[in-house]
């Protein structure tokens, strides 16, 4: 079953089951996906996941902005939206994961300090991308070949 079908299927559930936050949320994904099938190409599932994945980013900052401004209702809205969001989204991997991972990638590349960020960053977001935030990618790989972690 595609995302797309997924969503529209536990919509219904939320719909008879009473629950008005995660129909929002649902429509909201619905309404992306819906939006990203207009553009006419063929929509593969990869696709339905950046949009998904465009959606969480967009709540991630929502909660972050709403929180600075001390609008803890919207950004509590925010949240639970999020975590909707995430539920169709592969699993994220711990910092730890990554950094095996970056450690591996730096190893095959013969990557020997920062300078050779260029040739493992690329490698490395190709294989995560999906199950990591770039930034927190980016970041592990500047401390992995700074020496930061030990290699």
């Amino acid at each position: 079953m595609k995302i797309s079908e997924r969503i529209v299927e536990d919509m219904k559930v939320a719909m008879k089951g009473g629950d008005a936050k995660r129909v929002a949320a649902l429509r909201t994904l619905r309404a992306a996906l819906l939006q990203l099938q207009k553009s006419g190409a063929e929509v593969s599932e990869e696709d339905e996941l950046k949009a998904i994945q465009k959606q969480a980013k967009m709540s991630k900052d929502a909660v972050e902005q709403f929180s600075t401004a001390g609008r803890e209702d919207l950004a509590e809205k925010e949240r639970s939206e999020l975590a909707v969001f995430e539920d169709y989204l592969p699993k994220q991997m711990t910092d730890q994961e990554i950094e095996e991972v970056v450690k591996r990638i730096a190893g095959e590349v013969g990557a020997s300090g920062i300078d050779d960020f260029k040739n493992v960053m690329p490698k490395a977001m190709s294989e995560l991308k999906g199950r990591a935030d770039g930034g927190r990618v980016q970041a592990i790989v500047r401390q992995v070949l700074s020496g930061d972690i030990g290699a």
